[in-house]
């Protein structure tokens, strides 16, 4: 059995490992793990794993987007700030999550989590 916090490295290193996304079994995978029974469930414990991808380099507020996707896949999106550029050039984190889902040849979107937060340490 792992830690909840081994749980977590290993989500984070697959979310980054496949681009952003989670296939459908390891998904079960990771519910049984945690002893999570609903999908929407799981993406709202995803949602501040997901903070640490965020690269919030200006206004240090991440946000991050998960979206179960119809063929249970989960997809990620987080927002992205370039220092030395002007705001607007940021990418949302829903930005980034259509694309991947684009990307990955998603059918459809069933469930979208969002969260907003003030991170006080810059990555």
């Amino acid at each position: 059995m792992y830690s909840y916090l081994e749980i977590v490295e290993k989500t984070v290193r697959v979310m980054v490992e496949n681009g952003f996304m989670i296939e459908a079994k390891v998904v079960a995978s990771i519910m049984t793990e945690l002893g999570i029974a609903s999908l929407p469930e799981l993406l709202a414990t995803l949602v501040p794993i997901t903070q640490r991808m965020a690269r919030p380099l200006i206004l240090n507020f991440s946000v991050e987007a998960i979206e179960l996707g119809m063929s249970s896949r989960i997809y990620i999106g987080v927002n992205v700030e370039f220092p030395g550029l002007l705001l607007h050039h940021s990418i949302h984190a829903e930005q980034t999550l259509i694309t991947n889902v684009i990307v990955h040849d998603e059918a459809g979107i069933r469930c979208v989590e969002d969260k907003f937060r003030f991170r006080r340490n810059p990555v």
